[in-house]
Formats: structure tokens, C-alpha cells, sequence
């Protein structure tokens, strides 16, 4: 008895194993390729936009707060502090290297004290 297949059928078999390893191949180096040229452009571009709109640019704002954060703690002056209890009290601010030499000698007079 041997197996015969009818005449409308026809063997169906895997395609050949060297062509399929060749596409499997090709399609799999072609998708790398592909993500790795998008990640280049991505990060390429948000390097230069970084560059551009963090690194490159000096807003006005930002040297008026600073001018002004300087000069205040150059001087004397006054202002009035808010407590959480709506009690207001009166401050004063000193010069930065005022306050600094008043530390110093408030702590050499404690050290001597001892």
C-alpha cells in the first residue's frame, strides 16, 4: 500500500531554510539600523535644543534677580516679617561681610570666655 496524494494536492513544505535565514537576517539588520538612526536623530536634536534654549540663552530676568539679590545683601536696610499669627515684626538686614566678621568675633569672644 503506499500513500499516494490525491492529483489537486501538492506537497506543502517549509521555504527553503538558506533563504529564510537570509531575510531573518537582512530584516533584522535593517529594523537595528533603523532604530539606532532614530536614536541618533533624537538625541542629536535634543542635545542641540538643550544647547540652544538652556545652556545658550541668558534671560534678562535672570541678571536684573541676581543684580538686585547682590545689592541687597551689600546694604543696610529694614523690612517687616509676617508671623503665621498676622504679627508683624521689624527686621533689619546687615552687610553680608558685615554679618560674617560679627560671627567671627562673636565666636573668638566665646572661645576666650571658655
Amino acid at each position: 500500500m503506499s500513500q499516494e496524494l490525491p492529483p489537486h494536492a501538492t506537497l506543502t513544505d517549509d521555504p527553503e531554510p538558506g533563504m529564510t535565514w537570509f531575510l531573518s537576517l537582512a530584516g533584522t539588520v535593517g529594523f537595528v539600523a533603523v532604530v539606532i538612526a532614530v536614536c541618533v536623530m533624537y538625541f542629536g536634536m535634543q542635545d542641540s535644543f538643550t544647547q540652544t534654549r538652556v545652556i545658550e540663552e541668558l534671560p534678562q530676568e535672570s541678571f536684573e534677580l541676581a543684580n538686585a539679590q547682590k545689592s541687597q545683601i551689600a546694604q543696610y536696610g529694614r523690612y517687616l516679617e509676617v508671623d503665621s499669627d498676622d504679627k508683624t515684626t521689624e527686621r533689619i538686614h546687615i552687610p553680608i561681610d558685615h554679618a560674617m566678621k560679627l560671627l567671627v568675633a562673636e565666636a573668638a569672644a566665646k572661645r576666650t570666655v571658655k
